[in-house]
């Protein structure tokens, strides 16, 4: 088990062999998040915008009128069940 010193501007270093095993290098970007008493550290891998694409262009788009209009028959297929 590896320690780190908390500074007294809340910084730690991540130990190499964890950095190795997440392939963490200098500059990268980590998000961290708090599960019970402890800290979750978690790498932000690549932007949003390189998906961009991945699932090729939309067949059909909706207008918003068709959106209010879908939205409206739902709930009056589900005021019933209020």
């Amino acid at each position: 088990m590896a320690i780190s010193t908390l500074t007294t501007k809340g910084q730690f270093t991540i130990p190499i062999e964890h950095r190795k095993t997440l392939s963490l290098h200098s500059g990268d970007k980590i998000t961290c998040y708090v599960e019970g008493d402890k800290l979750i550290i978690v790498p932000v891998k690549g932007a949003i915008t390189n998906v961009k694409g991945m699932f090729g262009k939309a067949q059909r788009t909706a207008s918003l009128e068709d959106i209010d209009e879908a939205i409206a028959k739902e709930v009056a297929n589900n005021m019933g069940e209020i």
